[in-house]
């Protein structure tokens, strides 16, 4: 894993990003979840918790543990989201501190691309769901990754999780995941039960 690269947080951390995943990234994702009731939620990739927000909004009564590998974004994370019920840590998404069956759902919203080993990211998450346990996801397929990405992650000595949508859908079945619903094309959301 590796940390963003400071024009990408210039981007996610701040009022842009939040009004994207309201109205359109995780705000439509969140529309499509009916009729559950989780007790524990794993976030990855929760960035400074602005997806978090979101996900505690829908699910109140909720415990969230929201994870990011970045200490920095930690940090801002847990001034952000002080005085709630969410936990927030870092964690290193492949190999998540987390005991076999701990969460109910799992979210991961813009991750995967920032992850090398993302096969080796999913097989954790189903791990630490527990049985039927949801797993909810928005990413970027790598047809839209330009010249820009990948030399602001050569420079960083990291490399991008490059994937097509199928390719990923492959993975998550390969990991034993049951694909309940999917979308998208270029940036592609999928609901997922272990």
């Amino acid at each position: 894993m590796a940390n963003m690269h400071w024009l990408e947080k210039f981007f996610v951390n701040g009022y842009w990003d939040k009004i994207f995943h309201r109205y359109f990234g995780l705000g439509r994702l969140l529309k499509k979840i009916t009729d559950e009731n989780f007790s524990s939620i794993l976030e990855i990739g929760a960035g400074v918790g602005i997806t978090t927000e979101s996900i505690h909004k829908k699910f109140p009564r909720s415990l969230i543990t929201a994870t990011d590998y970045d200490i920095a974004q930690v940090d801002k994370a847990k001034s952000r989201l002080a005085g709630t019920n969410m936990v927030v840590q870092r964690e290193d998404a492949t190999q998540l501190t987390f005991t076999n069956n701990s969460f109910d759902a799992c979210f991961a919203i813009m991750v995967f691309h920032h992850i090398q080993d993302f096969p080796k990211a999913i097989k954790e998450v189903y791990r630490v769901l527990k049985p039927s346990g949801k797993f909810y996801v928005i990413d970027i397929q790598s047809k839209l990754w330009t010249l820009f990405h990948l030399k602001s992650f050569k420079s960083l000595n990291a490399a991008p999780g490059l994937f097509t949508k199928e390719e990923f859908e492959n993975i998550f079945k390969q990991s034993g995941f049951k694909i309940l619903n999917h979308g998208g094309k270029w940036m592609f959301w999928l609901a997922a039960e272990k």
